[in-house]
């Protein structure tokens, strides 16, 4: 059994998860995945982990200067979340959003939310 905290947590991970893939998918893997042995499950854990993260390298160029995560808030803003709802999708605090807005503004030249939707819909992000 895990603590509340993590519970909570677990389930809305699976439940993202699980709202993103479709019902039938999101079965399929969760079956596979609890058939893997242990070492197997981590060793394509790690894999995945290490994939997205040479994937996930910002082109200055291309990316605006803005990290992953900014980028996530960036779209998440453009699509009219509230600090307390983006910190809720992306698992993180909402003082932590704020200090991401705070620097999509100053990286971007931007001085309000406004013109962060406009550049993001100009620039095809959202």
């Amino acid at each position: 059994m895990r603590p509340s905290d993590e519970q909570t947590c677990f389930e809305r991970v699976t439940d993202t998860a699980r709202t993103v893939l479709g019902d039938v998918p999101f079965t399929t893997a969760w079956v596979a995945g609890e058939a893997l042995p242990t070492a197997e499950a981590v060793r394509e854990a790690l894999d995945v982990t290490l994939a997205s993260e040479q994937l996930a390298q910002p082109d200055p160029v291309s990316d605006h200067g803005l990290s992953i995560r900014e980028r996530e808030v960036l779209r998440l803003i453009a699509a009219g979340r509230s600090n307390h709802q983006i910190a809720e999708t992306l698992f993180i605090s909402s003082r932590t959003v704020s200090t991401h807005a705070t620097h999509i503004l100053d990286k971007l030249g931007l001085a309000s939310r406004a013109e962060v939707i406009a550049f993001a819909f100009h620039e095809g992000l959202v």
